[in-house]
C-alpha cells in the first residue's frame, strides 16, 4: 500500500495473508478478501474520505475560489479557506443563501 487512498483491486497484508481490497469505505476503512476466501474489514488506515480531505484543504488554503453566492459564477478571493463573495455580490448585499442580487446576474446587462 502507498500513502495514497486505497483503491479496489490493490493488495495488502492482513493477518499474515495477502488480501485483495474489494470495497473502499469512508475514513480509511476497506473490506478485503483473502485467496482462501476469508473476508475482513480493516479500519484505521489513516486515509480520510474525500469530503474530509476537501474540508481540510479548504480550511488551510486561501486564495482564489468560487463566489459563495449560490447563483454567481464569479471568482472571489478568500482568506484561509473561508467562503468569500466576489466584489459585485458584496456591493449588492448578497447573503450567500438566496438569489444573487448583483447587477448582471442571470444574464442581465449589469445596469
Amino acid at each position: 500500500m502507498t500513502s495514497k487512498r486505497p483503491t479496489v483491486g490493490q493488495w495488502m497484508e492482513v493477518h499474515g495473508e495477502r488480501c485483495k481490497i474489494v470495497k473502499v469505505l469512508p475514513a480509511g476503512t476497506v473490506d478485503v478478501e483473502s485467496p482462501s476466501g476469508a473476508s475482513y474489514r480493516v479500519t484505521g488506515l489513516g486515509f480520510p474520505d474525500r469530503k474530509v480531505r476537501k474540508a481540510r484543504a479548504a480550511r488551510s488554503e486561501g486564495g482564489y475560489c468560487n463566489c459563495a453566492c449560490p447563483d454567481c459564477f464569479e471568482i472571489a478571493i478568500s482568506g484561509h479557506g473561508e467562503p468569500a463573495m466576489c466584489n459585485e455580490c458584496e456591493e449588492a448585499g448578497c447573503d450567500g443563501e438566496s438569489e444573487c442580487q448583483a447587477p448582471g446576474a442571470y444574464g442581465g446587462d449589469g445596469e
